[in-house]
């Protein structure tokens, strides 16, 4: 009897110690936005507000000499979705693509676009939120690959969030499936919309 109390109350201890929040890890999640994330952005105030340090990627199949690539992309802790995607784009040299992912991030900024006076008006995410669904594509505008991407972020309550993506703080993954198209389509400025639409006939 003596060794069996000794033996339950060795495994309370260790669990004890095993699920002691003072040895748990505090995540180190970005909830905060760049200050230069405003209520409300111009077009021409529209960039790349982000950084990403350990965003990666795989080749699943393809090849660039076919343009047929398929890659899967993978945001690492803190990344900004946008900011690794260029990343992506400046090593494969990828001119047209669409893709679609989902994961979670830390924080985020969408866009509305307000036709009446060319703005987007910004709705802001600082707490932890699911990738519902991110989707998106890459093309050509002044001779550069550009991205163009939309989202729906889930909040712990059920509701969704959705609009343009101007910023993603990936936390813990986000994962994405990029697959190449043959033929880059190219962007030209509408002047009634003020935006840089794709153009099926146009060269």
């Amino acid at each position: 009897m003596l060794l069996r109390g000794l033996i339950l109350g060795l495994g309370l201890l260790l669990t004890q110690i095993v699920y002691s929040p003072v040895n748990a890890k505090e995540p180190n999640i970005i909830h905060n936005l760049p200050e230069a994330i405003s209520d409300k952005l111009t077009i021409a105030q529209v960039k790349v507000f982000g950084q990403a340090t350990t965003t990666g990627w795989k080749l699943l199949s393809g090849s660039a000499e076919a343009k047929n690539r398929t890659y899967i992309v993978i945001f690492g802790k803190n990344d900004d979705v946008l900011a690794g995607l260029y990343k992506f784009i400046d090593e494969t040299k990828i001119q047209s693509a669409s893709f679609t992912a989902l994961g979670a991030v830390g924080s985020a900024a969408l866009g509305f676009y307000r036709a009446q006076d060319h703005t987007y008006s910004v709705t802001k995410i600082e707490k932890q939120a699911e990738v519902a669904s991110l989707v998106g594509n890459i093309g050509m505008k002044n001779g550069k690959a550009v991205v163009h991407t939309h989202g729906v972020f889930s909040l712990e309550d059920g509701s969704c969030l959705a609009g343009h993506i101007f910023f993603a703080s990936v936390w813990p993954t986000v994962e994405m499936t990029v697959i190449e198209n043959q033929t880059a389509p190219i962007r030209h400025e509408d002047d009634e919309s003020g935006l840089w639409l794709y153009d099926t006939k146009a060269q």
